[in-house]
């Protein structure tokens, strides 16, 4: 899985994670991802990559730990006021927020991905699906959705990007059209 932290005010990547994990036990690639995507011409490599990856690949619960640990280091360094200035962020989180949440326990250092900088700190996870979803209504008002530094390419520390740099993008956009 992959993360990054974007300035909101400038929309640039300020740092980024990116770790392969072994597959939680029980469970598989959905078989129409695996046919309708990973399995094309274009994402095979990709593919085979990761797979070649997984047997040097962490569990699941010491990908969360250097995750987490990583995560609050960069916080401190780069977020002036700590976690109160941090978003998390997913573009599909039904999905990826309960993949996270399932392979976060004591032993990793946070309780929840909504304490994940601070555990005295409840930050609500953000879609930024549906934020788009939101901003659609001040595209009329001149907002225009945004173009990124980092592309989407499936690789998660890129998407992870990509996603944080949207989604500052539409927050400085929203917060302009408000004034």
């Amino acid at each position: 899985f992959g993360a990054a932290l974007v300035d909101i005010e400038s929309g640039a990547e300020v740092w980024r994670f990116h770790t392969y994990c072994a597959q939680p036990l029980g469970r598989t690639w959905f078989s129409k991802t695996l046919s309708e995507f990973w399995l094309t011409e274009k994402m095979l490599p990709r593919y085979n990559a990761i797979l070649a990856a997984m047997p040097y690949a962490p569990s699941p619960q010491d990908a969360m730990k250097l995750f987490i640990s990583a995560a609050r280091a960069a916080v401190a360094k780069h977020v002036p006021g700590g976690a109160k200035g941090v978003q998390v962020i997913f573009d599909t989180t039904g999905f990826d927020a309960a993949f996270m949440e399932s392979m976060i326990g004591p032993e990793c250092g946070a309780t929840s991905l909504r304490t994940l900088c601070d555990e005295d700190e409840n930050r609500p996870l953000r879609d930024v699906h549906s934020a788009y979803v939101g901003a659609a209504g001040c595209l009329a008002a001149g907002i225009s959705m945004p173009v990124t530094s980092c592309k989407h390419t499936h690789d998660p520390a890129d998407d992870a990007s990509h996603m944080a740099q949207c989604a500052a993008h539409v927050m400085r956009a929203l917060r302009l059209a408000s004034k």
